[in-house]
């Protein structure tokens, strides 16, 4: 058995299941037959099993995943960790072995009270694409403050400034000349591209492009844990 075609397969089945949310509900019975099918199609003696061909992910989940209790929320910034993003003022890897130790949480890239003030919608506000992981040291600089106000304390905080500071910035897949200069929309078109890029990549197929209709998520809850 080619075992770097088997690692491809098996990581493909792994993010079809998380980003598709296969496994959200009643998993009995998907996972027997993924055991049986799962195997036979790394070995090379079947198609695609059920649990790849029937996974996809909409681009309007973006605006919906407003809560950590989604196997699709948990899997993106999981994903965001293996391309080994940094934190911004203590800048090393967001991953296991210091998640504790930095405190680590989800938190707003363009603040709550910067987003109402600036009249963006709330479905755009609380969506995915406007948080990232970060230390709560972090967070605790970024305030309620503008991007462009509360870089030059994260810069002057981590020791680090300029290029290197966009390099760590562009590791959550964030467009740092949008951030600096407060530009929302550009960020936001920007880092919506680049996280379904980093989905489909994960999953081996395009993500569903269907942009949801205005005011659409709105009224829906947001996760009580976010304060910043």
């Amino acid at each position: 058995m080619d075992t770097h075609s088997a690692d491809i397969k098996l990581r493909r089945w792994f993010w079809s299941g998380v980003l598709g949310e296969l496994y959200g509900g009643s998993t009995e019975t998907r996972f027997a037959r993924d055991l049986e099918q799962v195997v036979d199609w790394v070995r090379g003696d079947r198609a695609e099993p059920g649990t790849v061909s029937d996974a996809s992910f909409h681009e309007s989940r973006l605006w919906s995943l407003r809560t950590r209790n989604s196997a699709a929320y948990k899997g993106i910034y999981a994903l965001l960790m293996r391309e080994g993003g940094l934190d911004w003022i203590q800048p090393q890897p967001i991953n296991i072995a210091n998640f504790l130790d930095l405190q680590v949480d989800i938190h707003h890239i363009f603040p709550k009270t910067w987003c109402d003030r600036n009249n963006i919608s709330r479905a755009d506000r609380e969506s995915i694409v406007n948080k990232t992981a970060l230390s709560s040291v972090t967070n605790r600089a970024i305030g309620g403050r503008a991007p462009s106000s509360y870089l030059a304390r994260v810069e002057s905080a981590a020791g680090v400034r300029g290029d290197k500071m966009d390099q760590i910035i562009e590791s959550h897949l964030i467009h740092p000349t949008a951030l600096r200069s407060d530009d929302f929309e550009t960020f936001f078109e920007d880092r919506q591209v680049k996280l379904l890029n980093l989905i489909s990549e994960a999953m081996g197929k395009s993500a569903v492009r269907d942009v949801p209709e205005e005011g659409e998520f709105e009224e829906q809850d947001d996760d009580p844990d976010y304060e910043d």
